[in-house]
């Protein structure tokens, strides 16, 4: 089971938030998470404004249904026990965001530093490597 870091860009944040803002996620669109995302996984739902971090919610992978018109993105419904609610104001700290280890496009490791065009298109989903620990504390 793999830990995945989905990032939200501004469009995403606006067409969900009012419905999600304080709810349990029925279900996520997850671009570029075709091939990538696994039964059972944890994805955690994160947004970058100014420099800091903010983790919206979590869940985990109970199932994953290819979006047809999207051959690279999949909707992922969580496992029952999940009742994480969804929170776009949760900041994440300055210590944890510095925490968080993910793994870069060519196999290589990163440490988080909050610049959001590192995150955008194809890179806007990414595995977790340290840092999923201090995540789950948040919740």
């Amino acid at each position: 089971m793999a830990a995945w870091l989905s990032f939200w860009n501004v469009a995403t944040r606006r067409r969900n938030e009012a419905e999600l803002d304080g709810a349990v996620v029925s279900e996520i669109y997850v671009p570029w998470g075709r091939q990538r995302l696994k039964r059972r996984d944890s994805i955690y739902c994160v947004y970058i404004e100014g420099s800091e971090l903010h983790l919206i919610t979590r869940i985990r992978a109970a199932s994953l249904d290819e979006d047809p018109p999207d051959e690279e993105s999949v909707r992922v419904k969580p496992m029952r026990s999940d009742r994480v609610r969804a929170d776009y104001n949760r900041v994440v700290p300055r210590s944890t965001a510095s925490g968080i280890e993910y793994l870069h496009a060519d196999g290589t490791s990163r440490w988080m530093d909050c610049n959001p065009r590192r995150f955008q298109g194809r890179a806007s989903i990414r595995e977790v490597v340290a840092g999923e620990a201090a995540l789950e504390a948040l919740l």
